[in-house]
């Protein structure tokens, strides 16, 4: 077969794929839960992250160190004081497999953070890590 035709092959198999990928209907989502941060400071929610361990949504709000960080149990109600804040400038946030630990992000230069969480899975505590930020520019989130 020469070059040509197996080129033209590829071509009309990679459109009969696309061709089928737009023509399957989109499906209709819905919410199964709510987690809602009811206090002020900060409008921009920055993650929120499952914790498998624990069975705890974190949820963080962006922009300084004291923004509000909310814990959920599995079913959205709220566990934490409505005095917890993010203790970090968070911009991402994610449960790390490896450490069992939740982690940050932060603005900028603040590099990655982990925390400590007391027994009843409520954040104490938080330390930077010595990891380079290594971000596109001063907003990213991490995940």
């Amino acid at each position: 077969m020469s070059k040509l035709l197996k080129m033209m092959a590829i071509a009309a198999v990679l459109l009969v794929a696309s061709l089928h990928a737009e023509s399957q209907t989109p499906k209709t989502l819905k919410p199964t839960i709510t987690l809602k941060i009811d206090r002020s400071g900060g409008a921009n929610g920055a993650s929120v992250a499952w914790h498998p361990v624990q069975k705890k949504y974190y949820a963080a709000q962006a922009g300084n160190e004291t923004f509000p960080m909310e814990v959920f149990d599995e079913k959205g109600k709220m566990l934490s004081d409505n005095n917890l804040e993010t203790m970090f400038d968070v911009r991402g946030f994610w449960y790390n497999p490896k450490t069992k630990t939740l982690q940050a992000n932060g603005y900028d230069t603040y590099g990655w953070a982990e925390y400590k969480l007391n027994g009843k899975g409520i954040p104490t505590s938080v330390t930077k890590l010595d990891i380079e930020a290594g971000k596109p520019d001063p907003q990213s989130v991490g995940a």
